[in-house]
């Protein structure tokens, strides 16, 4: 999660979801309100823009504080198409760091994400956060169906979105549908897909709008 003005951005979402992750991988959860003391404590003492990152396991519980690459904030994405494999589905739901198998697919294909697409052609997330589809003037996220990680930042694009009148809600979105994609994560916000499987992706007009919202809430 990002720390802004020494404070962990969104901190109660992400812990119920830790929670919620522990759960899945059957890993003891922790004491949550002591944990979240020792993350406020460790932001405290973030001088400015920060990352907090908190990895859990059997007997391992890590905190670590690291400068937030701001640049990754909106930076435009380029995206190559796999189908998830039956691990990948399994896991899906909780937040976890066995992933060294999606980077390594990213940088065989010279891209920056891997976007899993089912055998229906339904969209469903990146190895790194979660997507949004323009598709006839409106922007569609994937629902939660039990195959994609509930994200804390798609979950406040969500909110802020209808707030501010935009036409963002959850429906099932194939690939051949989508006129423009965006990627969200708690640490690059929403960015926009530039380039899909080689072929290059216009920026459409919503996302931009809810890009603005996000922003606007960042800034106050």
């Amino acid at each position: 999660m990002r720390i802004r003005s020494r404070i962990p951005v969104h901190l109660t979402a992400h812990l119920d979801r830790l929670q919620g992750s522990c759960r899945l991988l059957g890993i003891s959860s922790p004491d949550l309100e002591a944990l979240r003391q020792r993350l406020l404590y460790a932001a405290s003492h973030c001088a400015g823009l920060g990352v907090l990152r908190v990895q859990l396991g059997q007997e391992l519980e890590l905190v670590r504080v690291s400068p937030w690459d701001q640049e990754r904030w909106f930076r435009p994405l380029t995206l190559a198409s796999v189908a998830p494999s039956e691990l990948d589905l399994e896991l899906a739901q909780a937040k976890h760091c066995s992933r060294g198998h999606w980077e390594r697919g990213a940088a065989a294909r010279g891209v920056d994400e891997l976007l899993w697409v089912d055998s229906k052609g339904q969209l469903m997330e990146t190895h790194q956060g979660n997507v949004f589809a323009e598709v006839q003037g409106e922007l569609l996220t994937p629902p939660l169906d039990g195959r994609i990680l509930a994200g804390v930042t798609r979950s406040t694009l969500l909110a802020l979105g209808k707030a501010a009148g935009l036409p963002v809600r959850v429906s099932p979105v194939t690939l051949d549908q989508a006129q423009a994609l965006w990627v969200s994560s708690s640490l690059k916000g929403l960015a926009p897909v530039r380039e899909l499987n080689g072929s290059f992706l216009q920026q459409g007009k919503l996302g931009a709008g809810l890009m603005a919202v996000l922003d606007s809430s960042r800034s106050s």
